[in-house]
């Protein structure tokens, strides 16, 4: 043996990984000390041997095909089997071989196999994904007690705030104490808030428990944009100066989504532009058509969102900030929960900003319903599409 065999069969003989090579025969010429341990025989009993006379002849019948395979075919060739070494143990190893060839001929001379031993990093990803099973199904008993809980606890808020409008209204007559009646007024407001936030609670826990049922219909959608703008300047935009104005066009295709969720987001994003929007401020809904797709934009000139923010709008309870501070009565759901229901539609929804300038959510709908795909839950998958700006 030379000085650069020498060399080389230390250099093997150091890397921890068995390693092996055979010639065009595939007849065993070389290997390290870790392959010997591995197959438990000394080198002599291993050089100048094919793999039937060092494996099992079941093992060998097959490592001996798949390097016929690699000889014929080139390249290089990956597998994983579960092999026993020589003290018995089991062990999953990936064989990694390749084939180098003739310097003058470029013929096969021979190949060359690396054996991984990957039991441990196999057996690691089996306990991730029983510990991913595990939390999915936690999260989804999470969600479907949030969405009991949520249910149980309007049905006595519903009679709470029945009852402190009646006082405050005095239908059954004077309560005998304004006091009375201011109370009975805060109970309403705050009621009122506590049922929005459960309201919110119960959507996003029925989409993550994927209870939520779509009804599916034909939707005249310049009467259900006129339909929102009128609850907003009666509902969040009374009393404020921000002014809501539509610019959808006359002839607005006709489309087949769930009403109340689409009717649900719009107000979520038209409610957003009168609690983030400056006094003399406006929003502007418009709509936009081709052949494939149906566009509505709500549109305003407010304070902008911070390019920052942008990234976890989505995240629910999270929450732009309006002018340094948190927005009244915002839970930081209802864009999360706007955008999962319009992903369930087969739409998307997506947000541009810019501070000082406005914001600009943009609706995009198939106008063509996509069929789910067999096995689904029932809501239509979104189609591909890079929304305009």
């Amino acid at each position: 043996m030379n000085i650069g065999d020498q060399v080389l069969q230390t250099l093997m003989d150091a890397i921890p990984a068995p390693i092996f090579y055979k010639d065009a025969d595939l007849i065993y010429r070389g290997c390290n000390a870790a392959f010997l341990e591995f197959i438990g025989l000394p080198r002599e009993r291993v050089i100048g041997q094919s793999v039937y006379g060092v494996s099992p002849p079941q093992l060998a019948a097959v490592y001996h095909q798949a390097d016929k395979e690699l000889l014929l075919k080139g390249g290089v060739q990956i597998y994983e089997a579960d092999v026993r070494y020589a003290d018995g143990s089991d062990h999953r190893v990936e064989f990694r071989k390749s084939v180098f060839r003739d310097a003058e001929t470029g013929a096969p001379a021979g190949m060359i196999g690396v054996m991984l031993d990957v039991t441990v990093l196999r057996s690691a990803e089996a306990g991730l994904l029983e510990a991913r099973d595990r939390a999915e199904a936690a999260n989804r008993s999470k969600s479907l007690f949030l969405a009991n809980l949520s249910h149980e606890l309007r049905t006595p808020l519903n009679a709470i705030l029945g009852f402190s409008q009646v006082i405050h209204d005095e239908v059954l007559g004077p309560a005998g104490n304004q006091r009375y009646v201011d109370y009975a007024g805060d109970i309403v407001r705050s009621g009122g808030y506590l049922l929005r936030l459960i309201d919110n609670i119960l959507d996003l826990s029925q989409i993550e428990a994927d209870r939520l049922d779509l009804e599916i219909a034909p939707v005249d959608l310049s009467a259900l944009i006129a339909e929102c703008m009128a609850d907003i300047r009666i509902g969040v935009g009374a009393g404020t100066a921000v002014s809501v104005a539509s610019e959808t066009s006359d002839d607005v295709p006709c489309i087949e989504t769930d009403s109340a969720k689409l009717r649900q987001v719009l107000l979520n994003l038209m409610t957003n532009v009168v609690k983030y929007n400056s006094p003399g401020g406006s929003c502007v809904i418009s709509t936009r058509a081709d052949a494939d797709f149906l566009e509505i934009q709500v549109q305003d000139d407010g304070i902008g969102i911070h390019e920052d923010e942008l990234q976890t709008i989505f995240t629910p309870f999270q929450r732009a900030t309006a002018k340094g501070e948190r927005a009244p009565e915002s839970f930081g759901l209802g864009l999360p929960i706007s955008k999962t229901l319009m992903e369930r539609l087969g739409g998307t929804l997506t947000i541009a900003s810019a501070v000082g300038v406005g914001t600009t959510a943009t609706i995009s709908l198939p106008l063509a319903r996509v069929a789910a795909p067999e096995g689904d839950s029932g809501h239509d998958g979104p189609r591909n599409r890079e929304p305009s700006r």
